[in-house]
């Protein structure tokens, strides 16, 4: 088995592929491996060119960090606490208003 490297209609990297020994490379794939580190690698003329410009480059370098999963449950357990407290403070307030009301 041999890998290589579909691209797209544009020739801009798609997806590896395994191919058999003996089969022969498809018209949209090359055998050269991916240049490295590879942004948006584009074949051209046989090749792997990168084709990222520099502003492009610095957008995704400054970029944030996606949360994981475990930052993400944090949030949302942290929320579903503050609304709790409230649900609490505001049925105290209810209550205190009731009593209040039947002293009268």
């Amino acid at each position: 088995m041999n890998q290589v490297y579909r691209f797209d209609e544009d020739g801009y990297y798609k997806e590896p592929v395994l191919i058999g020994d003996d089969e022969p490379i498809p018209s949209d794939c090359l055998e050269e491996e991916l240049p490295q580190p590879n942004w948006k690698p584009k074949a051209v003329n046989g090749k792997w060119v990168e084709t990222i410009t520099e502003e492009e480059l610095e957008e995704i370098k400054n970029r944030p960090e996606p949360k994981s999963e475990l930052e993400v449950v944090k949030e949302e357990n942290a929320a579903l606490k503050q609304q709790v407290i409230q649900q609490n403070i505001d049925m105290q307030e209810f209550m205190d208003f009731i009593l209040e009301k039947i002293g009268q």
